[in-house]
């Protein structure tokens, strides 16, 4: 369904609607409103007309969350298509816990990594870009197609445990709201399916070549820094929700020599455990930096409510 045709469709049943509304009063001498239709079978019809109405913005939206941005011939123009056939089942349509639906995570991470990747070209910026905790890869593909639309020559590097969270111990992590109060993360929250890293790459291969990306399956402390990249990085997206995770990660790049002046941080969950800088990715940041004296960051993107995206910068 084209957004012409989807738009076609609900302005077809809106305005059915509308007409069922107008049959269903009119007005006497004194303005009194008198139902001239047997209201029962009015209202029953109105009702099945809404939720067709429903069922079609469902669909609609569905579509037009894979056609928000595309490319032609090599050229980035955003909206004109869709990357691969993007079954219904596809994974990677699955939008991110927090969304409610596929269009309102695109419509925020798209522009989130576009801008780091015209960042990383307008500064000559080059290097892998990775990805640490990718889920159901919703957020893998926007930045694969972020990668072919503006023919950055980067190869993407995917990790995910895909078993969930890894056992919480720290009393760090344990203290944070998710964990004490919410209870939305615990061991093994979030787990995914036997089939998922095949079901991404099988999405992701319809537009990337598969040797320009990697998916490394397993927990961190167990395949970094082994498995990282050999060249410095040009942007990391850090999704671990954990401040102990997330410190694992920035410990890895810094053993193997990855960071580089000018990359990008992007720290998915900066604003989880109610921003507060004792829990998470942001006291992870806080001691990466204090720890790591000749590096610094400063501000560059904000995206959602959730998302912050950094500068790191070389203190020479």
């Amino acid at each position: 369904m084209s957004q012409s045709d989807g738009s076609g469709v609900i302005r077809r049943v809106v305005r059915g609607v509308h007409r069922r509304l107008s049959r269903t009063a009119s007005y006497t001498k004194k303005g009194v409103r008198a139902f001239v239709y047997d209201r029962t079978s009015t209202v029953a019809s109105l009702s099945r007309d809404i939720r067709l109405l429903e069922r079609r913005i469902e669909s609609l939206s569905s579509q037009l969350a894979y056609e928000n941005f595309g490319a032609v011939d090599g050229r980035t123009t955003p909206g004109t298509r869709t990357y691969g056939t993007l079954k219904p089942h596809d994974i990677t349509r699955q939008p991110p816990l927090g969304y409610h639906s596929a269009i309102e995570a695109r419509t925020i991470y798209k522009p989130a990594f576009w801008r780091g990747i015209n960042f990383l070209f307008g500064n000559a910026i080059k290097g892998p870009i990775v990805e640490f905790g990718c889920r159901t890869g919703f957020t893998s593909r926007c930045l694969a197609e972020a990668i072919v639309e503006r023919n950055l020559d980067a190869k993407l590097y995917l990790y995910d445990s895909f078993s969930g969270l890894p056992e919480i111990s720290s009393f760090i992590d344990q203290s944070a709201p998710e964990v004490r109060e919410q209870n939305v993360w615990f061991d093994g929250s979030m787990a995914m399916p036997a089939g998922t890293p095949k079901a991404i790459s099988d999405s992701l291969e319809e537009f990337l070549a598969p040797s320009r990306f990697e998916i490394v399956q397993g927990y961190f402390s167990d395949v970094l820094p082994s498995r990282l990249p050999k060249e410095k990085i040009s942007l990391v997206h850090i999704d671990c929700d954990l401040y102990s995770s997330t410190m694992e990660v920035l410990n890895a790049l810094v053993v193997a020599d990855l960071l580089q002046d000018g990359c990008l941080l992007y720290f998915d969950d900066y604003n989880c455990s109610r921003a507060n800088p004792k829990y998470g990715e942001r006291r992870a940041l806080i001691e990466f930096l204090g720890a790591n004296t000749h590096w610094s960051a400063s501000p560059f993107i904000s995206y959602g409510w959730h998302g912050q995206g950094y500068i790191l910068h070389e203190n020479i």
